[in-house]
C-alpha cells in the first residue's frame, strides 16, 4: 500500500470509546484496525468521566502503538448547538456578516464563550441560501483536547459527531429523490436526520436514548444504574405486544414492557419532528428508515418501528464503500457496524471535500498556532540583532550624525503632532454628537425591522384556512406605556365567518377591529404577543384541524423568535374544538413569548 496515508479516528461517546485506523489512497478508504471500550459510567456521576476516559485512551494507545500520533476527534452532538438558518442570495461578504448576526441571535450563550463555525448548504428555493451554524462552549472543547492529549494522542482535528455521521451516509449511499430518515440512537441522546436529494435537516439532542432506558429499568426494578444496564444488555428487548407471547422469564417480560414504553415516546417524537420538517423545511414524508448508534441494536426495535411507522427499517452500514483490512475480525465489525459511522466520517475529512465541513479549534490551540506562525519573524529579528552587535565600530562612527538628524526630525514631528492634537480636541464634541446620533439611529432601525420580521414569520407559517383577528403586545411585568393612554389604532383583519352553520340562524355580528395602544418615550419593552384568530372546521369548506393549528405552533418554535416549549405546545396555542362538528370556524388563542424583549424607545 505504497503512497497511502494513515488516518486515526477517535469517537469519545457518553458510554463507549471507539478507535479506528484507516489508510486512504486515491480517495478510497481502507479500514486497517478497530477497537472499542465500554466506559461503564453512571450518567449521574460525570465527575469520574475525565480520568476514566483518559485511562481507556491510554490502553488503546498502548494496544495499537499510537503514542504521539495525530488523531481526528468527534464531539458528541448533544454538547453542540446546531441551527439551520435561511438567508437571501447576497454577495459573500454580506452573507458572512448576516451569518455572524444570526449566530449571535441564536446561540444560547455569549458569543465570546463559544467556538463556532458554519457552512453554506443548498437552499430550499433558487433565491435562498441555507447555512448550518454549529457552536460549542469553548471550555468543553478544551476538555476534549486535554483528554485526548492525556491519553497519549496529538489532537489534529475536531469534528461534530452528527456531521461526521452525515458525511459517512453520503459516502456510502446514493442520492435519491425520496426522503430517508436516519435515526442515530446513542447513550445520552438521539439525533434525527431527514435526508432528501442533496439536502439535510438535523434535529439533535433528543433525550430518548440508551441511558433513559437504563434509568427506567432501574426505577421499575429498584436496581442501581450499573445493574440495570447489565439487565438491559442481557435480557432487554422491545416488547411487540398484541398477539406476541411474553417470554418465560418474568423479569425479561417486565423489562421489555419498560423498553416498549420509552420507544413509544420515541415514535411520537419521530412523528412530531416529521411534521416540523414538512412544515418548516418544505420536506416530504420519509420513505425508509435507517438505524444507527449503539442503542439501536436493542432486539426487535427495527420491527417495532417498522410496525409503528409503516416503513421499511434497516440498519445503517457505514462500511458499504470502505475496504476492510485482512487482519480484522468480521464478527466484531458486524456487531458494532451501525455505531461506526462517526469514525468513517472523521476519516473522510482527510480524503478531500466532504458535503459538510466545519472546523472547531479551541482558543488555546489557535493561540499556539498564531505564535508558531510568528517564529520565523522572531528568528529574523534575533539574527538582525546579532549582526548589529557584531558591528560596534561602524555604529559608533555613525551614531553622532544619526542622533543629531533624528533630534531635528523629532522636533519637527512634535510640532506637527501638536497642531493635529489641537484640531482633534476642537472637533471632539462634534464627533461625539455624530456618534450618539448614529447609535440612536441604529437602535431605532432594530425596532423598525423587528415587527416586519415577527409579522412575516406569522404570515409564512399560518396554515391555509385560518386567520388572525387580533394581535396585542404585552409589556414586561409591571410595565405600561409612559404618560397617558393613547387613542386606539385599528388593525385591519379579515372578517370572521359565521359562528355556526345551524339552519335558520343569521350570521353573527362582524367582530370589531382589534386595537393596539400607541406608546411614547419611556415605554417598557414588549415581552409577549397575544394572538386571537379563527380557523375553518367545516369539511365543506377548508378543513383545518386542531392538530394543524398545533403544527402551526411547532413551526413557529423553529424560527428562533419565540420562546415555545414544543413538548407542551398547548400552553402556547389553544385551538378550539367542536364536538358536534357544526361550526364553520373555531377560535384559537396564542401566547407567544419573545426570546428577546422588543424595546419601544430608541
Amino acid at each position: 500500500m505504497a503512497g497511502a496515508s494513515r488516518i486515526i479516528a477517535l469517537d469519545i461517546g457518553n458510554s463507549t470509546v471507539k478507535l479506528a485506523q484507516f489508510s486512504v489512497q486515491n480517495g478510497a478508504l481502507t479500514l486497517l484496525a478497530y477497537g472499542s471500550r465500554e466506559l461503564g459510567l453512571d450518567p449521574n456521576n460525570q465527575d469520574a468521566r475525565f480520568p476514566v476516559v483518559a485511562g481507556v485512551l491510554q490502553e488503546l494507545v498502548k494496544e495499537f502503538r499510537l503514542k504521539g500520533k495525530p488523531v481526528n476527534i468527534s464531539v458528541a452532538g448533544h454538547s453542540v448547538f446546531t441551527r439551520f438558518v435561511k438567508l437571501p442570495k447576497v454577495d459573500a461578504n454580506q452573507l458572512h456578516q448576516m451569518i455572524g448576526f444570526e449566530a449571535q441571535q441564536n446561540v444560547p450563550f455569549p458569543i465570546s464563550e463559544v467556538t463556532w463555525d458554519y457552512q453554506l448548504l443548498r437552499g430550499p428555493t433558487p433565491d435562498q441560501n441555507e447555512a448550518i451554524i454549529v457552536a460549542i462552549k469553548s471550555d468543553a472543547l478544551e476538555e476534549e483536547y486535554r483528554i485526548a492529549s492525556l491519553g497519549g494522542f496529538r489532537p489534529a482535528r475536531v469534528d461534530i459527531s452528527t456531521l461526521a455521521l452525515y458525511n459517512a451516509y453520503r459516502y456510502n449511499y446514493e442520492t435519491t429523490d425520496d426522503c430517508t430518515l436516519l435515526i442515530d440512537i446513542g447513550a445520552k441522546s438521539t439525533n434525527f436526520f431527514f435526508i432528501e436529494k442533496d439536502r439535510v435537516y438535523i434535529r439533535s439532542g433528543v433525550p430518548l436514548a440508551g441511558n433513559l432506558l437504563t434509568q427506567s429499568i432501574a426505577a421499575d426494578l429498584n436496581e442501581p444504574f450499573a445493574s440495570a444496564e447489565t439487565l438491559k444488555k442481557g435480557k432487554g428487548f422491545v416488547s411487540l405486544g398484541g398477539a406476541y407471547a411474553d417470554p418465560d422469564d418474568p423479569e425479561a417480560a417486565r423489562i421489555s414492557k419498560v423498553i416498549r414504553n420509552t420507544m413509544t415516546k420515541l415514535h411520537n417524537d419521530i412523528n412530531r419532528t416529521t411534521i416540523l420538517y414538512r412544515t418548516n423545511q418544505g420536506g416530504t414524508n420519509p420513505r425508509r428508515v435507517l438505524l444507527a448508534g449503539g442503542s439501536s441494536r436493542i432486539p426487535y426495535l427495527d420491527v417495532f418501528l417498522a410496525e409503528k411507522l409503516g416503513l421499511t427499517v434497516a440498519f445503517f452500514n457505514p462500511l458499504r464503500n470502505v475496504n476492510i483490512g485482512p487482519n480484522l475480525d468480521q464478527r466484531n465489525l458486524t456487531n458494532d457496524m451501525s455505531s461506526m459511522g462517526e469514525l468513517v466520517g472523521l476519516a473522510l475529512r482527510e480524503t478531500g471535500e466532504c458535503p459538510v465541513e466545519v472546523t472547531l479549534e479551541p482558543p488555546s490551540v489557535k493561540a499556539a498556532r498564531t505564535k508558531a506562525n510568528k517564529q520565523p519573524f522572531l528568528l529574523f529579528a534575533a539574527v538582525a540583532f546579532a549582526v548589529a552587535m557584531a558591528l560596534p565600530t561602524l555604529w559608533n562612527i555613525r551614531q553622532t550624525n544619526e542622533q543629531n538628524l533624528l533630534a531635528d526630525n523629532l522636533e519637527q514631528e512634535v510640532s506637527r503632532l501638536d497642531s493635529v492634537k489641537k484640531d482633534i480636541q476642537k472637533n471632539a464634541p462634534e464627533v461625539k454628537a455624530l456618534q450618539d446620533g448614529q447609535n440612536a439611529v441604529d437602535r431605532l432601525h432594530q425596532q423598525i425591522v423587528a415587527w416586519p420580521r415577527i409579522l412575516g414569520a406569522l404570515h409564512s407559517k399560518i396554515p391555509a384556512g385560518s386567520w388572525i383577528t387580533s394581535l396585542e403586545p404585552v409589556y414586561m411585568s409591571g410595565g405600561k406605556p409612559f404618560a397617558m393612554e393613547a387613542e386606539a389604532v385599528p388593525i385591519d383583519v379579515p372578517p370572521a365567518p359565521p359562528a355556526t352553520n345551524a339552519p335558520g340562524k343569521p350570521p353573527g355580528p362582524k367582530p370589531p377591529a382589534s386595537t393596539a395602544p400607541k406608546t411614547f418615550a419611556g415605554s417598557p419593552p414588549i415581552s409577549q404577543i397575544n394572538i386571537t384568530g379563527l380557523f375553518h372546521s367545516d369539511q365543506q369548506t377548508t378543513n383545518v384541524t386542531s392538530q394543524t393549528m398545533l403544527g402551526f405552533g411547532i413551526a413557529l418554535a423553529e424560527l428562533g423568535l419565540f420562546d415555545i416549549d414544543t413538548r407542551n405546545i398547548n400552553t402556547t396555542i389553544r385551538p378550539g374544538t367542536s364536538a358536534a362538528n357544526t361550526e364553520l370556524a373555531l377560535k384559537f388563542d396564542m401566547e407567544l413569548k419573545l426570546k428577546q424583549p422588543l424595546p419601544t424607545t430608541p
